[in-house]
């Protein structure tokens, strides 16, 4: 009986402490927030990306979704790309969950084939690219120069991430 109830207060810990890589000891953060509303997030990163000549990067995803989690994982592995990303764009994370599927807000870009899925807008908002992050995977994660490649191409030909 000890050893069950033991055995169950454990496995009620790990479902509290969320996804927990093994090895790890400890909670992965969950880059994406269902109480966020994406249309304020926008509005609030293009005055950023005006203000600091840069692009908006909307990253669709969920904590649910297993590419996603890995994908925020390498990015932040990984300083030199997290800096070009962070050079380059102003990051806004739009969920799609069964809490929050911001459906109203993502009938106005192209349909999600799968996630995480990025578009780049310009300062304006305008949609400039669609990209499938499939393009940046190798093997069970994603691929540096690719998505260095990725970055080059869409920023600002004068953000320092594109070499300005």
């Amino acid at each position: 009986m000890k050893r069950r109830l033991a055995l169950s207060a454990a496995l009620l810990l790990l479902l509290a402490a969320g996804d927990v890589r093994a090895g790890a000891g400890r909670r992965e953060p969950a880059p994406y927030d269902p109480s966020r509303d994406p249309t304020r997030d926008l509005a609030d990163a293009m005055r950023e990306a005006r203000r600091d000549g840069k692009r908006v990067l909307l990253e669709v995803g969920g904590n649910w979704c297993g590419w996603c989690r890995e994908f925020e994982r390498f990015v932040r592995a990984d300083s030199a790309v997290a800096e070009s990303l962070r050079c380059a764009f102003v990051v806004v994370r739009v969920n799609v969950s069964p809490e929050n599927e911001n459906a109203r807000f993502l009938s106005a870009y192209p349909q999600v084939p799968g996630y995480p899925y990025v578009f780049v807008l310009d300062e304006a908002g305008s949609l400039l690219a669609s990209v499938d992050t499939d393009d940046f995977l190798n093997g069970e994660s994603y691929d540096r120069a690719r998505l260095m490649a990725f970055v080059r191409k869409w920023s600002r030909p004068d953000s320092k991430a594109a070499g300005g």
